[in-house]
């Protein structure tokens, strides 16, 4: 009897590992980038989908506000997918063109959208005895008007920090740092550390599970986590002078980086 349970149990778990297997293998539509930016001056933005797979796909696209579940029916954006369902071959590469449908937006700063593209697998001829998957890939988008007064650029590097130098807690033995962004731009933080010098260990560094983008014209707080543990704080004293080296993601999905040694709190002004 034992022998038999364990015989399913292996069995069970075999197949289990070949479908995740079937899934990841399936998993064939590529979007180019990992971000879109809509520039008003352009008023469209073209979005180039590849089929890296062995079999035709169809692939379903919409925008939504932010919420990923729901009735598309009763998600309003301001834009439009043209074509908002298509067909690609196997090895092909197919690009959709998002317009905007409504002037309405605010005028003076980004507004973050959502771009949604599923992957809807074939009918198989056996579909009966197989488990079909559908993938999506979702990725921000960024509506950006006319005349802003300053460039992503410039925005990088007007950021402003403030460190919590207070002794991190025994828990998870992290500090904070506050990031003021004064520019209508959102901006991702890929990298951040603190540091005495450019050539120094990292005092600090950006904690990876976290949400790392501010908005527009606002402030955000992101946790810092230290080399060592939280014990160790009373013999490391922050820098006199940190400075803070950080990357941010650009249009192209690469990062831009910058440098500030006016950090307030901690040991610098």
């Amino acid at each position: 009897m034992f022998c038999k349970k364990w015989g399913a149990l292996c069995l069970m778990c075999f197949l289990g590992l070949l479908g995740m297997a079937s899934m990841c293998a399936n998993a064939a539509l590529v979007v180019t980038g990992t971000r879109i930016v809509f520039d008003q001056k352009t008023a469209q933005a073209v979005v180039p989908l590849n089929n890296q797979g062995s079999s035709p796909m169809l692939v379903q696209m919409w925008l939504d506000t932010g919420q990923d579940r729901g009735p598309l029916e009763e998600i309003s954006v301001p834009f439009t997918i043209v074509p908002a369902v298509a067909r690609i071959d196997p090895g092909q590469q197919f690009a959709v063109r998002i317009l905007q449908t409504d002037q309405g937006l605010a005028q003076d700063r980004e507004t973050l959208f959502w771009f949604n593209a599923l992957q809807v697998p074939p009918t198989a001829k056996d579909s009966d005895r197989l488990m079909q998957f559908a993938f999506r890939t979702r990725m921000k988008f960024f509506y950006r008007p006319n005349a802003l007064p300053m460039t992503p650029e410039e925005a990088h590097q007007r950021l402003r920090f403030r460190i919590d130098s207070a002794a991190p807690t025994a828990v998870d033995g992290a500090l904070s740092v506050r990031v003021h962004n004064p520019s209508p731009y959102f901006l991702t933080f890929r990298s951040l550390d603190v540091r005495a010098t450019a050539q120094a260990p990292a005092f600090a560094s950006l904690r990876k599970a976290q949400e790392r983008m501010v908005a527009p014209w606002s402030d955000a707080v992101l946790q810092l986590d230290l080399p060592t543990q939280a014990a160790d704080w009373p013999r490391r004293a922050m820098p006199e002078h940190a400075h803070i080296f950080f990357s941010v993601v650009n249009d192209h999905g690469g990062e831009s980086s910058g440098e500030r040694n006016d950090v307030q709190g901690g040991g610098g002004q």
